[in-house]
C-alpha cells in the first residue's frame, strides 16, 4: 500500500491501483509480466517474472525507472527509504535497484526469500538456513545471521517490530559436499539440501520449470518439498534423505 492507493498483482500478471476510499480499480498497468509489486517511500516498484524491475507512477502508473536483475530465480522485492531490494533465492544475492534503475549487489547466501525494509534494515530470510539476516541499507553490509527456532516463511515490519511468520522447529539444512550421494551439476541443479549430520543414503530431485510464470508456482512447489523433508529430519524410514 502507498500512500494513496492499494496495489495488487492479478492471477494474469497485470498490477492494479485501487482506491482505497472506495475500493475501485483506478489503473491497470502491464508494463511487465508482474511477479510481485511494493511499495514504501521510494515509490512503487514491481518486479516481473524475468527479472525485470520497474518504478511506477503514484499516480498514474506509468513506467519512470527501469532495471533487469540479472537472475533467473528473483523472488521477493520491497521498497525502502531510497531503493528497492529484491531476492534471488538460487544464487543468494541481495539486489539494490536505486531511484533511477542503478543496480547493486551483496551476497548473503542461497536459499533467501522474502524480504521487508525499514529506515534502519533490510531484512531477509532463509528458510534453507533458518535464519533472518539484517543489511544495513546505507553500507549495504550484512549483519551476522540470526538463528531461528522455526523455518521463516515470511517477513513484514510496521516500522517499529519487524516480524516473521514461521511454521515448525528446524535445524540448519547442510549445503555442503553431502556424503553418500552424488549431487548433479550446478548448471542444472541448486546445492544438495541434507540434514545437519550432511549424509544422506538417497536423493530427491524435482525437476521443475523455472522459466516465466511458472517459475512462481515451481518455487513454492520446491520449498514445500523441503518443508516436508526438514519436518522429517530429512529421513524416511531407516533412509537419510537430501
Amino acid at each position: 500500500m502507498s500512500a494513496s492507493a492499494v496495489w495488487a498483482v492479478t492471477p494474469n500478471f497485470a498490477v492494479l491501483r485501487i482506491d482505497p476510499a472506495t475500493a475501485t480499480r483506478t489503473v491497470r498497468s502491464r508494463a511487465v509480466r508482474a511477479a510481485a509489486v511494493a511499495a514504501g517511500e521510494a515509490g512503487v516498484w514491481v518486479l516481473g517474472t524475468d527479472g525485470t524491475v520497474v518504478r511506477l507512477d503514484e499516480r498514474t502508473a506509468r513506467v519512470r525507472a527501469r532495471a533487469h536483475v540479472p537472475t533467473d530465480s528473483a523472488t521477493a522485492i520491497a521498497v525502502g527509504a531510497d531503493a528497492a531490494w529484491v531476492t534471488s533465492a538460487a544464487d543468494g544475492t541481495l539486489w539494490r535497484v536505486g531511484h533511477h534503475g542503478e543496480l547493486g549487489s551483496i551476497q548473503i547466501g542461497a536459499g533467501i526469500t522474502d524480504v521487508a525494509a525499514t529506515a534502519d534494515g533490510v531484512w531477509i530470510v532463509n528458510p534453507m538456513a533458518v535464519t533472518l539476516v539484517r543489511v544495513d541499507p546505507a553500507t549495504t553490509e550484512a549483519d551476522e545471521p540470526l538463528a531461528l527456532g522455526a523455518i521463516p516463511r515470511s517477513v513484514a515490519s510496521d516500522g517499529k517490530t519487524v516480524w516473521v511468520a514461521a511454521s515448525g522447529a528446524a535445524h540448519a539444512a547442510s549445503t555442503s559436499p553431502v556424503a553418500g550421494v552424488k549431487a548433479l551439476p550446478a548448471s542444472m541443479c541448486e546445492p544438495v539440501r541434507a540434514g545437519p549430520e550432511g549424509r544422506a543414503d538417497v536423493l530427491v530431485v524435482s525437476d521443475l520449470p523455472l522459466q516465466g510464470g511458472k517459475r512462481l508456482t515451481a518455487e513454492r512447489m520446491s520449498q514445500a518439498i523441503e518443508f516436508v523433508l526438514r519436518e522429517r529430519g530429512f529421513r524416511a524410514g531407516r533412509l537419510r534423505v537430501a
